[in-house]
């Protein structure tokens, strides 16, 4: 669903199955493939800027990163909080990164990428 709205919005999308496959990738790739190509991640675990690892492929590559949070919403959910934020976010697409964003409910935040979670 997510990735539909974002069709039906006019943005070109990429999943992890279309430019991998069934293989099975680690985050740290394909976070850094994502920010050297350009492209804007959206995804449901805002934890990436704690693993450092994740947190090192976002800043290295420059990727711009929106996080759907809480992680556990539906599906419907999820497209409802992106299509009621998406002025606010469309105001962060075309900044460089590294950034990672918070897409609430409420608005739009962004997260430190401080790796030490108490420097939140």
């Amino acid at each position: 669903m997510v990735p539909q709205f974002f069709r039906d919005a006019g943005y070109p999308v990429f999943t992890i199955k279309d430019e991998y496959g069934r293989r099975n990738v680690e985050d740290e790739e394909w976070l850094h493939d994502a920010g050297t190509r350009g492209w804007v991640v959206v995804a449901k675990d805002s934890r990436i800027r704690r693993r450092p690892k994740e947190l090192s492929a976002v800043v290295k590559a420059r990727a711009r990163v929106v996080c759907v949070v809480p992680g556990d919403m539906g599906k419907a959910e999820e497209v409802a909080c992106l299509r009621d934020n998406l002025s606010a976010i469309q105001s962060w697409w075309e900044k460089p990164g590294p950034w990672i964003l918070a897409v609430r409910r409420d608005g739009v935040e962004e997260l430190s990428l401080a790796s030490d979670p108490a420097a939140e």
